[in-house]
């Protein structure tokens, strides 16, 4: 089976999001010590919203093997509700998963507080 369908096979998990973003930040320290700053810098944001949708998600109730792709739809019916907040970005906003984490997401009754 080709890499794609393998991919769309086993769909990602909150363990996955960490894990990848832990790669991520990784990669970008290592690429960083070479010169590759824009590069290192795509890779830490990258990582930091990975982080932040899977903080996002636990915040909610997911456990570490819970599949993502369900959890997408009550941020999404968040941003909605809520466009003044952040532009939309295909939901790869830092300041939008911040906000929805501060938030407490989707379903938390106490939302976080500064």
């Amino acid at each position: 089976m080709a890499l794609r369908g393998l991919l769309e096979a086993s769909p990602a998990t909150i363990s996955d999001f960490v894990v990848a973003a832990e790669a991520r930040f990784r990669e970008a320290v290592d690429i960083s010590h070479l010169g590759h700053y824009s590069a290192a810098i795509y890779l830490i944001g990258y990582a930091a919203e990975m982080w932040l949708k899977a903080a996002a998600f636990i915040t909610e109730g997911a456990r570490p093997f819970d599949i993502v792709e369900p959890r997408l739809a009550p941020a999404r019916r968040w941003l909605a509700d809520h466009p003044w907040q952040v532009a939309y970005e295909s939901y790869h906003s830092l300041l939008f998963w911040a906000n929805y984490l501060r938030a407490g997401g989707g379903r938390r009754e106490t939302p976080f507080h500064t």
